[in-house]
């Protein structure tokens, strides 16, 4: 299977074909998540059509702030290193030219290695990572001066999909990324 992505985040010239590697999770109605085959470890979380098409009908301008967020990934990433911005975003390849970006399939960011979910450390086998209780308040503190940090950007930027699965933690128990 292949995905066609823009490499700038919608422009209309600039477009490749990339291979999808492993299937890392099925989301059900909403979503399938890819690793996305090449160098650097990267996800495709590819929206089903019908779940992108209720985004869109909940909030008409999600589809233009998922776009903004694509083309200036580069420099968010820069000032918040540990979120995964939208870094190229995958289009319908019959509709490139949509300028309304209602064709959006999915989303490509980068894919944090060696992090566990908050899921993983609360299900049942959570003694085998070694958290502590010093580790649990130092991730409380991280995650939400990391919050505090993306509210108080000039761009105001909120997390809307803040969930014990899109909370990722170090091996080490010293990092947090959304």
């Amino acid at each position: 299977n292949t995905v066609t992505l823009s490499d700038e985040a919608g422009v209309d010239d600039i477009w490749n074909e990339r291979e999808l590697g492993e299937l890392k999770s099925d989301l059900g109605a909403t979503s399938l998540v890819f690793n996305l085959a090449g160098d650097e470890p990267r996800l495709v979380k590819l929206f089903t059509s019908d779940a992108f098409t209720e985004l869109v009908a909940s909030d008409p301008t999600y589809a233009q702030r998922l776009v903004y967020l694509g083309q200036r990934s580069a420099e968010l990433r820069a000032r918040f290193s540990t979120v995964a911005f939208p870094e190229e975003i995958v289009f319908d390849p019959e509709a490139r030219n949509d300028p309304t970006h209602d064709k959006i399939r999915g989303v490509v960011m980068p894919h944090f290695q060696q992090a566990c979910s908050l899921a993983d450390l609360g299900s049942d086998d959570a003694a085998r990572y070694g958290l502590t209780a010093p580790h649990a308040v130092n991730l409380a503190i991280k995650l939400a001066e990391l919050l505090d940090r993306l509210h108080n950007h000039a761009w105001r930027l909120v997390v809307c999909d803040l969930s014990p699965n899109n909370i990722l933690i170090s091996d080490d128990f010293n990092d947090v990324f959304l």
